[in-house]
């Protein structure tokens, strides 16, 4: 069996690429460095000397970025491509949903383009596949701008290859938000003392569900399974395991579909139900939205096991295999991560307690971070974590109907996994 080096993936229908909505097909150049060298004079790493110096810096992307936008590309023009003559980088766009085709497409025609989007089948299914370069000889880890991230690079590599290099990990992008004055009026206790104190699981969040409503929000499955240890699908030494058999996995998918309300945040003002689903965006937005309310935020809470894990996003990009311009792609990948150090303040807009609260949540999570990846496996599978995610979230008759649902899609998701796992021997 090749080596895993990742703790888990999960694979979560609801949780696609995050790029931009729009966009044009074909191809779509970008602008060239003479415009943009100005606006990075507060780069804080010089770039020369952090990866080979590639022959020339023309590079095709394939995504669904806005890829002109990116301070990392503004940074990359300037340094590698100053004076380049016409279009420095080629766009062609396509869907998060299309682009294992496309790349696939490309790759088999001898197209392949340079970088490309990193997708949630990217790991394990993609790379698997043998469909990116390892990056291993092109990009030096021991650079400042990789500081704490070996660990990362390391949880996404097969085999001792290194595809793929986040230029971003993100932590429990997620907390849960909560009226922390409507609770001390009920006499209920408060739910940010007991993570402080360790005693914040999901036994004390479903005591307080009794008497104030469910949990709202975005990603509330996912960030559900994650801190029980139970995404649907978890990597370790020995390989790929599908969790849906497992009495937590069940566990917490009965859990969610008895408390999930699918309500906006203006519920949770109203007092119509206790706690919501939230990144580090909407938290800012709903201080300024609601100034005088009596709200905090606490992390997804453990099952009653003793550890607590809690979910991370990477965000990147991955070379394709037969990319014609590797050290330009590693070049771009280093001025990304980079660009992305130089901004990684993200509590901008948050009250302090809040500052304090993903920081101590940041500084727990240590290594019992669980990574997101939406379609991981094979279409098959994928259709039907898909369906599995849809009838959490909407059967009403769920506790009666889990045996059968679970036992229909169990072996879907078994067989994909032990193919996954037979190609990697």
């Amino acid at each position: 069996m090749k080596k895993l080096k990742i703790a888990a993936i999960i694979t979560a229908a609801a949780t696609l690429c995050g790029c931009s909505a729009g966009g044009n097909s074909g191809f779509e150049s970008s602008s060239g460095s003479s415009d943009i060298t100005s606006e990075i004079s507060s780069v804080q790493f010089e770039t020369s000397s952090v990866s080979p110096v590639p022959d020339t810096p023309y590079l095709e992307y394939l995504g669904c970025l806005d890829i002109n936008s990116l301070e990392g590309t503004k940074m990359y023009l300037a340094d590698y491509a100053a004076n380049a003559e016409g279009t420095v980088i080629t766009r062609e766009y396509v869907s998060p949903r299309n682009l294992a085709l496309r790349l696939s497409e490309r790759i088999s025609a001898d197209l392949s383009p340079d970088i490309c989007d990193k997708v949630d089948q990217s790991f394990p299914y993609l790379m698997s596949r043998n469909n990116y370069e390892d990056l291993t000889p092109y990009i030096d880890i021991s650079a400042p701008q990789w500081d704490n991230y070996s660990d990362y690079i390391e949880r996404f590599s097969l085999n001792g290859a290194h595809y793929f290099y986040p230029t971003r990990v993100t932590v429990s992008p997620r907390v849960l938000v909560y009226d922390k004055t409507r609770l001390a009026n009920i006499g209920l206790p408060d739910p940010a003392k007991l993570y402080k104190e360790g005693g914040w699981n999901r036994s004390a969040l479903e005591n307080i569900l009794l008497y104030t409503g469910g949990v709202g929000g975005g990603a509330v499955l996912e960030n559900f399974l994650a801190a029980a240890g139970v995404p649907v699908v978890s990597a370790g030494e020995q390989g790929f395991t599908a969790n849906i058999d497992s009495e937590e996995f069940a566990a917490t998918a009965l859990f969610v579909n008895k408390n999930y309300v699918n309500v906006d945040v203006s519920a949770l003002q109203n007092g119509n139900f206790a706690f919501y689903s939230a990144d580090v965006k909407t938290v800012s937005e709903i201080r300024e939205k609601y100034p005088e309310s009596g709200f905090a935020i606490v992390p997804f809470p453990a099952s009653e096991n003793e550890t607590s894990y809690y979910i991370a996003e990477s965000e990147g990009f991955l070379v394709p295999r037969r990319a014609k311009n590797i050290k330009g792609a590693a070049s771009f990948i280093n001025c990304a991560r980079i660009a992305e150090k130089n901004a990684e303040d993200e509590y901008s807009g948050l009250l302090p307690e809040d500052t304090e609260m993903f920081r101590l949540i940041r500084e727990n999570a240590a290594e019992n971070t669980i990574f997101i990846g939406s379609y991981c496996l094979d279409s098959s599978a994928n259709i039907q974590t898909e369906r599995l995610f849809n009838e959490i979230y909407t059967d009403k008759n769920l506790s009666e109907n889990w045996e059968s649902l679970s036992g229909e899609i169990s072996p879907i998701l078994t067989r994909s996994v032990t193919a996954l796992n037979e190609s990697l021997k």
